[in-house]
């Protein structure tokens, strides 16, 4: 709990003025709820007693002004408690955010973007009720419970004593029941965050569920999640009820015992008609900053279970250190990689002792069946897992030692599938970078070839693309990604089939543009397609994770008996892929 609530701290603290305000504020609204009252019984006792009529317009007057003062207060204190709320909430998730792009790809392959977004936005959520509501009501409970018991004891000590005893009393019986829905708030937003996971994988790969007859079997994944969703949440509520009907238990008891006391002290003569009001109305704001208390013990618990989840994420760490200070600064690198085995889990080996090198400026065609490993060694080349064994140096430089940041800028990678963001033209080319203009821009939309496409648009850069490409073709799309990889000018280019989606005139316009990015860089491009392969200097050839063979092109194209050549000859007299 301490580590838990030191987060809260942490994102408190900035905000020291205005948390200050904000007491200061409940102070003096706390205070004159406690006076009106006082000011109403006055008011009573006087015209009991025959005041005169000033008398009674004056204390009247005095009694709007100070309720309209309270209610400025409460305005003021509710604004300033959602002002904290929000602020520390949204830099909450953007810490979040951060934290969980920058770990690495075995972390997210255990949890879906549906489950993150429910722990960023979902438990971070629960939290502004805790600032802005849960925080103000406790406290101000808090101070009005001190007074009103105060004021008892002043009215009368015995009536002081029974009511301090009552309100121990009500602390014992709620104390073991505060926390009695945690466990179960921190199941039910488990639940939440799988049923949100299943609902995004569902919608991202809408077109092979309906294409391939698997709509039933996604709805009854989405049933289950579902009706485990309402299990959870039915004993989540169940169990929360109980501190509310403990509350409602105390209510009358405390009200019996205040009528009672009334009755005795007033046929006593002890007190007047207007203290009868005053014992009345403190017994129920008595009453009221218990079941406060008490009706947010829920809201306590459920921020205790988030905050929970919050902690473990954030105390999650990177398998990938970033450790290194060295930087590349060659415009071609040197690549060598040596003895590197890796596995995504503990059962299945993807790279058995795969070794290659290449030379500044080099070529490499890296070719397999499907599953072979072509894709994971592009992973680690960029670092998105370390290998279990053997090493990959860069300009001589192991890649554990090359700061992450530099890395990632000189190497270039070009997919099968560009992912496009909701945004203009311009911020999907430059990928969000400012110091990239629109002459530059310009500049390369007409080196990658989409300079006629371009001058049609009505909005130019500031037209705006949808997700996932669907307002631009395949081929315009490959070629953005094109554009960002020549905007970033690396010293490496992976290049993983990306025209194997195309038509061949697309294809064959893209290959041009994909000569003109090898140029004077050193280059690795998986291919499915032979053809893609041609004008590279070495190929490596791998079967089952492991190197078959590996040199010259040109040499292993001569020797009948290589892999690469036979790869080839079915190539050709079959039009597929290896």
């Amino acid at each position: 709990m301490k580590i838990h609530f030191s987060i809260l701290k942490s994102y408190l603290r900035p905000q020291r003025g205005r948390v200050i305000v904000l007491l200061l504020l409940l102070v003096c609204a706390s205070g004159l709820a406690l006076v009106t009252p006082r000011l109403t019984a006055h008011i009573i006792d006087s015209a009991m007693a025959g005041e005169s009529m000033s008398i009674l317009v004056w204390l009247t007057a005095a009694f709007i002004v100070l309720s309209l003062l309270e209610e400025v207060l409460r305005v003021s204190e509710s604004y300033l408690a959602n002002l904290v709320a929000w602020t520390a909430t949204n830099s909450m998730r953007e810490n979040l955010f951060g934290h969980c792009l920058h770990l690495d790809m075995r972390f997210h392959n255990r949890n879906s973007p549906g489950q993150l977004l429910e722990r960023i936005d979902g438990d971070v959520a629960e939290l502004e009720g805790f600032f802005s509501v849960l925080f103000i009501r406790l406290l101000s409970s808090a101070l009005l419970l001190v007074g009103v018991l105060s004021l008892l004891f002043y009215i009368n000590l015995w009536l002081g004593a029974a009511f301090l005893a009552f309100t121990l009393a009500a602390a014992v019986v709620l104390f073991p029941v505060r926390n009695i829905s945690t466990s179960h708030m921190a199941a039910f937003r488990e639940v939440e965050s799988q049923n949100a996971g299943c609902i995004e994988e569902t919608l991202t790969g809408r077109e092979e569920i309906k294409t391939n007859g698997a709509l039933p079997y996604a709805l009854f994944q989405l049933e289950h999640w579902m009706y485990l969703r309402m299990q959870k949440a039915r004993k989540f509520v169940v169990m929360s009820q109980v501190p509310t009907a403990i509350t409602v238990t105390l209510y009358t008891s405390a009200n019996i015992l205040a009528v009672y006391s009334c009755y005795r002290l007033a046929t006593a003569g002890l007190i007047s008609i207007g203290i009868v009001y005053l014992i009345l109305r403190y017994t129920n704001m008595l009453l009221g900053p218990i079941d406060r208390i008490v009706g947010e013990v829920t809201r306590l618990q459920r921020s205790v279970a988030c905050l929970g989840r919050i902690s473990d994420l954030l105390e999650t760490r990177s398998s990938i250190e970033d450790v290194g200070s060295k930087t590349l600064t060659a415009n071609q690198h040197s690549v060598t990689v040596k003895d590197v085995s890796f596995a995504y889990n503990d059962s299945e080996t993807v790279l058995d002792l795969v070794s290659f090198d290449l030379a500044p400026g080099e070529r490499l065609g890296i070719i397999g069946r499907t599953g072979s490993g072509k894709t994971t060694i592009t992973r680690l080349l960029f670092r998105m897992f370390d290998s279990e064994s053997g090493s990959i140096r860069i300009d001589g430089i192991d890649q554990t030692e090359i700061a992450l940041h530099n890395l990632y800028g000189r190497i270039g990678l070009v997919t099968q599938e560009v992912q496009l963001f909701q945004s203009t033209l311009r911020e999907n080319l430059r990928l969000f970078n400012p110091d990239v203009n629109d002459a530059a821009l310009e500049a390369i939309i007409e080196r990658i070839d989409l300079i006629d496409w371009f001058r049609q648009l009505p909005d130019g850069l500031e037209t705006e693309l949808t997700p996932g490409g669907g307002n631009i073709s395949a081929g315009q799309a490959q070629l953005i990604g094109l554009a960002r990889v020549f905007l970033k000018d690396p010293g490496i280019v992976i290049l993983d089939e990306p025209t194997s989606r195309l038509d061949p005139v697309t294809e064959h316009r893209i290959k041009r543009v994909l000569a003109d990015l090898m140029t004077d860089r050193t280059a690795i491009i998986i291919a499915h397609h032979l053809s893609t392969i041609e004008a590279v200097d070495k190929v490596l050839v791998l079967e089952a994770g492991a190197v078959v063979e590996c040199g010259p092109r040109q040499a292993l194209l001569e020797d009948p008996g290589s892999a690469y050549a036979r790869l080839r000859q079915q190539s050709l007299a079959t039009g597929g892929a290896p």
